[in-house]
């Protein structure tokens, strides 16, 4: 399990590395990595960093082995760790700028 409370972070590379290694994960919504996985599939989000209880409560859900093996075969069958690549976005890159250029007609 990752655990990241953060007030702020515009994309946690840690909860991202996490997943692709089938980790479930435990951050807040002040985390843009959180748009990258489903709350209570694949971890957990919380609401307000400030909110300790929250975050123990977290925590001691993937305390039970079951929780967390739940959790690592979600991101498994969801094939998260190819939706998170830097291969999969360099493709994606290159996608767009393929686009533009037919467009342009210069292809």
């Amino acid at each position: 399990m990752a655990v990241l409370p953060t007030f702020y972070d515009p994309c946690s590379r840690y909860i991202l590395e996490a997943l692709a290694a089938c980790k479930p994960v435990i951050t807040t919504k002040f985390n843009g990595a959180s748009d990258f996985f489903v709350n209570n599939r694949h971890g957990k989000v919380i609401d307000n960093p400030e909110n300790v209880n929250a975050l123990a409560e977290a925590i001691r859900y993937f305390t039970d082995t079951k929780n967390i093996e739940n959790a690592s075969q979600a991101i498994i069958e969801d094939n998260l760790k190819e939706n998170i690549s830097i291969g999969r976005s360099a493709r994606q890159l290159i996608d767009v700028f393929e686009s533009i250029l037919q467009k342009k007609g210069r292809k």
